[in-house]
C-alpha cells in the first residue's frame, strides 16, 4: 500500500528570503542608531570636559585676591596664562569693572575646545 502525503511542512525559499530581507533592514536601522549614539556620546563627553575646564578657570579667578589689578579696570579677551590647560584647550577672560554694582566685577570666561567649539560662562568677583 502506497500512502502519499499532500500536506507539506516547512518554508519555501521565497519565504526565507523575505524574512532575511526584513531582518537585514532591521539590523541596518539598529546600526544607524548605534552610530548616532556614539556621536552624541562623544559630544556629551566634549561638553563635560569643556565645562570642567571653564569651571576650573572660574575657580582660579574666584581664588584670586580682590585687590588684584586685573579687576580694577575693564579688560577684554585676555588669554588665560595663570595655569596650564589640557591639551587642545584655550581660554580667554574678560573683566568688566564695577558691573553690575560698585566693587563687583563681571568676569566672562570663554574656553575653546579641541574641535573649535566655544563655551562661555560668566561669574562675579567681589573687589575691594
Amino acid at each position: 500500500m502506497n500512502v502519499t502525503r499532500n500536506n507539506q511542512e516547512g518554508f519555501t525559499l521565497v519565504e526565507i528570503l523575505v524574512a532575511l530581507t526584513i531582518f537585514a533592514i532591521g539590523l541596518l536601522a539598529i546600526a544607524g542608531l548605534q552610530v548616532d549614539a556614539i556621536r552624541y556620546n562623544a559630544s556629551a563627553n566634549f561638553r563635560t570636559n569643556t565645562v570642567a575646564v571653564v569651571q576650573g578657570v572660574l575657580e582660579e579667578i574666584a581664588a584670586m585676591d580682590g585687590n588684584d589689578a586685573s579687576f580694577s579696570v575693564s579688560s577684554a579677551d585676555q588669554n588665560w596664562t595663570r595655569s596650564t590647560l589640557p591639551s587642545g584647550y584655550s581660554a580667554t577672560w574678560s573683566v568688566t569693572a564695577n558691573t553690575p554694582v560698585s566693587d563687583i566685577a563681571t568676569v566672562a570666561v570663554t574656553v575653546v575646545g579641541p574641535w573649535g567649539q566655544a563655551l562661555p560662562l560668566t561669574d562675579y568677583k567681589h573687589t575691594y
